[in-house]
This record gives C-alpha cells, sequence and structure tokens, in this order.
C-alpha cells in the first residue's frame, strides 16, 4: 500500500485523499501520494503570525538552536521532543 503524505498546517493536519503520485528518483516506482485537499495559505500565514512568531520571541538563541538540532538530528522524533 502507497502511503498518502499529508500537510500540517496551522496545527491540523490536511490531505485524507490521495492525489498526484511521487516516483523513486533511483528506479521510477511509486513511492508515495501527495495529497488532493488544496492548502490555505493565507490560514497558514496568519497562524505563523499569530502562534508560531510568540513562540519564537519567547526563546532565546541557546533555546532556538537546541530545537534546530533535534530537528536536523532526527526529523521524525522532532515532533515528540519539541
Amino acid at each position: 500500500m502507497t502511503r498518502s503524505l499529508q500537510s500540517f498546517i496551522a496545527d491540523r493536519w490536511i490531505g485524507s485523499r490521495p492525489g498526484s503520485p511521487l516516483a523513486s528518483a533511483i528506479n521510477g516506482e511509486l513511492v508515495a501520494t501527495t495529497h488532493a485537499a488544496t492548502i490555505d495559505f493565507g490560514e497558514a500565514m496568519a497562524h505563523a503570525r499569530q502562534v508560531g512568531v510568540p513562540s519564537l520571541l519567547s526563546l532565546d538563541f541557546q533555546q532556538r538552536a537546541a530545537r534546530l538540532g533535534i530537528m536536523f538530528a532526527e526529523p521524525s522524533l522532532a515532533d515528540d521532543r519539541l
């Protein structure tokens, strides 16, 4: 079964219906599908301004660096540890 990728926008997952197929760059096999939902970029920007910016501004430089380190060291665990 091919997995369908979703988007996390404004604190919620969107995209339950499969969209376009994504092929492997190595062998051309189907690896996943995008979602068919339309992303509301206005909502995403509003959420970033209202929630994201104040959250980032509340952190000092070392705290931001630690969060970036977690995201780049093991992206699949980042949402659990941040």
